[in-house]
C-alpha cells in the first residue's frame, strides 16, 4: 500500500511540473519549447473566436502549481479538470478524442489520490 501512494505522489508531482512547462512554454515566447505549447492548444477546436493563449496558459499554471502545493488540492483541480474539459465537449469547443483523454486521466487520478492517500 505504501509504494502505490509514493507511486501516485510521483506521478501527481511530476503532472504537476508538466503543467507549469506546458503554461511558461505557452506564455513566454523565447523559451517556447513546440511539444509543450502545442499539446495543450491542439485541443481547442476554433482558436479564432477567442485569443484562449495566456488564458489556458494561466489556467495550466494555476491546477499546476495546485498540484505541486498539496494533494487534496491536487484531488480538486483534477476534479475541475474533468467537469471544465466536460463542459467544453458538451458545447463543441474541445475536441472529443484529447477532451475524453484528459476527462478520464483527471478522474483517475482523482480517484487514486482519494483511495490511496
Amino acid at each position: 500500500m505504501i509504494q502505490i501512494n509514493k507511486l501516485i505522489t510521483y506521478i501527481i508531482i511530476i503532472n504537476g511540473i508538466y503543467d507549469l512547462i506546458c503554461a511558461l512554454s505557452i506564455l513566454i515566447i523565447q523559451y517556447k519549447v513546440p511539444f509543450f505549447s502545442h499539446i495543450h492548444m491542439s485541443m481547442i477546436i476554433d482558436k479564432k473566436k477567442v485569443k484562449v493563449n495566456n488564458y489556458m496558459a494561466y489556467w495550466i499554471l494555476t491546477y499546476g502549481i495546485m498540484r505541486l502545493y498539496d494533494l487534496n488540492m491536487a484531488f480538486f483541480s483534477y476534479l475541475i479538470e474533468a467537469i471544465c474539459f466536460s463542459n467544453e465537449i458538451i458545447h463543441g469547443r474541445l475536441r472529443i478524442d484529447k477532451g475524453l483523454f484528459t476527462i478520464i486521466v483527471s478522474l483517475l487520478l482523482a480517484l487514486y489520490i482519494h483511495i490511496y492517500i
